[in-house]
């Protein structure tokens, strides 16, 4: 066998053994119990959220369309409604960063308050709610699927 050829044999064994340890899998700890799942920011995965032009999604955990928990992050664009509509299930809201203006009611005119970070908001299910934000704002809402948006007129 070669020097070249073992290197390499060598390189790919040491890759493998990498890959296969806990640090190389969802950047897993020897001190951290199976099934512990740490996302840091610079981690957290953006796409478009479905039929709302300009606002992000990200999932943490779980999948909307199915029965259980779940876990999810919505990126608001500065400047950006949404009309009156409510969910299924109760829903449990943390505002990350920004702002966000949340009034209930089925008139978007109506009645709202400006929440800062750090809010907490708890709403029942079928609660019909609407949304504005001022600047780019970051929520976490977690709750049990299936999960969905109705808009009430």
């Amino acid at each position: 066998m070669t020097l070249t050829l073992r290197v390499c044999r060598i390189a790919v064994l040491i890759t493998l053994a990498i890959a296969a340890s806990p640090l190389g899998a969802n950047q897993q700890s020897a001190n951290r119990p199976g099934g512990v799942v740490i996302f840091k920011t610079a981690e957290i995965q953006w796409t478009d959220y479905p039929n709302r032009p300009g606002v992000k999604l990200a999932m943490i955990e779980g999948d909307l369309t199915k029965p259980g928990p779940f876990m999810m992050r919505v990126k608001f664009p500065a400047g950006y409604k949404l009309g009156p509509h409510m969910h299924p299930g109760i829903e449990h809201t943390m505002v990350l960063s920004g702002r966000l203006r949340l009034g209930y009611g089925t008139n978007e005119s109506g009645p709202s308050e400006a929440l800062p970070a750090g809010t907490v908001i708890v709403t029942p299910p079928n609660t019909v709610h609407f949304l504005a934000t001022e600047e780019e704002t970051i929520v976490q809402t977690h709750g049990i699927g299936p999960w969905g948006s109705t808009a009430v007129k």
